[in-house]
């Protein structure tokens, strides 16, 4: 990633959730994974964008996609990985997750 490339990435995430002002409905966590386990029991909304090994993808939706809720979404990065791919076909055996596709029809990558 391009230098000071994650700041500006996180800079652009706390616009979209002040300015409209979901702030008071949004709870950033930036923790190992194993940490964030511990900091909440459910929620509506996942986005998990940890390590891409196969071991930290696998963590992170065993400690995680349980918690959240039905009707709930999950989304994960880089699910076109060959580390990550596993952990999302495991998802999907369970339904849990669908693969956002460009306009025209392609795997988002």
């Amino acid at each position: 990633m391009e230098e000071g490339g994650f700041e500006r990435i996180k800079s652009g995430l706390l616009r979209f959730v002040e300015e409209p002002g979901l702030a008071p409905n949004v709870r950033i966590i930036e923790a190992p994974s194993d940490d964030a386990s511990n900091l909440f029991d459910q929620t509506d909304y996942l986005h998990i964008d940890g390590g891409h090994s196969m071991y930290n993808a696998a963590e992170d939706v065993v400690l995680h996609a349980k918690k959240v809720v039905p009707g709930g979404l999950i989304i994960m990065d880089d699910v076109e990985w060959q580390s990550t791919v596993p952990t999302v076909a495991t998802l999907e055996i369970g339904r849990r997750i669908r693969t956002f596709l460009h306009a025209k029809g392609e795997p988002h990558a």
